[in-house]
């Protein structure tokens, strides 16, 4: 039996009730048995099973205050990424974002505690910078900063102009970037080259002689171990996770000095998935 969540889409309330997901085997088989998969209807009410659905979501359990659920289009790429702290999935903890129907990111951000914090990125342009980003600390609006208008807008409705610094170079700190094992790039290209799968499901739903892209972010930290991964490209569920599991399964990296100090480093990666004859 798998428990099927359904979502009130107005207040986006989520209840749970049973249902036997038989033919929703076929694509979870390989996943964690903590992966939970449900099927909805185009209105987001429950589907009956797989095949009757318009959209799924997989709820992946990373630990025991994690829990990441990832919305599809049955067939095609992400809609939503969502963290959440417990695992009733009321108390939003991490990485949020949205996706647009061709599978770019749309706008991300974090929540901390129920609260948004840090940077919020909204709209991407298309060099995939943000379009408009929001600036938060314990959920308080510090700024928000429009790149088309150049202004930059204060919680108390005041105004400034956006003033881009002269230099744009990083800084003067000596950043040595994380590097991977056996070679640095050579010997990153040469791990994707042996171990990234097509899977079937892809091969059977794009069809003979295509392709399609995933684009991966992830934090190598200051051990070397890569701490988190987020898709910022989506192309379907199944490439998507091979994506991830490539990342996670890749090993520890030499993590990234500033200044001499060991510090986090964020690393962006494109993998293509070839479908032959």
């Amino acid at each position: 039996m798998e428990k099927l969540i359904t979502i009130n889409k107005f207040q986006l309330k989520l209840f749970i009730t049973t249902i036997i997901l038989c033919a929703f085997y076929t694509i979870s088989s390989a996943q964690n048995n903590n992966d939970l998969f449900y099927v909805f209807n185009k209105d987001w009410t429950a589907a009956k099973d797989f095949n009757n659905a318009t959209y799924f979501m997989q709820t992946k359990i990373e630990n025991d205050s994690t829990y990441t659920c990832m919305y599809y289009q049955k067939n095609g790429p992400m809609i939503k990424w969502e963290t959440y702290k417990d695992k009733n999935l009321q108390i939003l903890n991490g990485l949020f974002a949205w996706y647009g129907s061709n599978g770019n990111l749309d706008s991300s951000g974090i929540y901390i505690n129920g609260q948004k914090d840090k940077l919020w990125k909204l709209g991407f342009d298309d060099k995939a910078q943000p379009k408009i980003t929001e600036l938060y600390e314990n959920g308080v609006l510090v700024k928000k900063t429009n790149y088309k208008t150049k202004r930059v807008i204060l919680p108390n409705g005041a105004e400034e102009q956006l003033i881009e610094p002269r230099d744009k170079s990083i800084n003067n700190n000596k950043i040595i970037p994380a590097k991977y094992p056996n070679g640095d790039i050579a010997g990153w290209i040469d791990y994707i080259s042996a171990n990234l799968k097509t899977p079937e499901r892809f091969v059977s739903i794009s069809g003979p002689q295509t392709s399609g892209t995933v684009g991966v972010e992830f934090v190598i930290d200051s051990t070397g171990k890569v701490a988190s991964v987020f898709i910022y490209k989506s192309r379907e569920w199944s490439v998507d996770a091979e994506a991830i599991r490539l990342i996670k399964a890749g090993g520890n990296w030499i993590p990234a000095e500033i200044d001499g100090k060991k510090e986090s480093y964020t690393h962006s990666q494109k993998l293509t998935f070839q479908v032959g004859d």
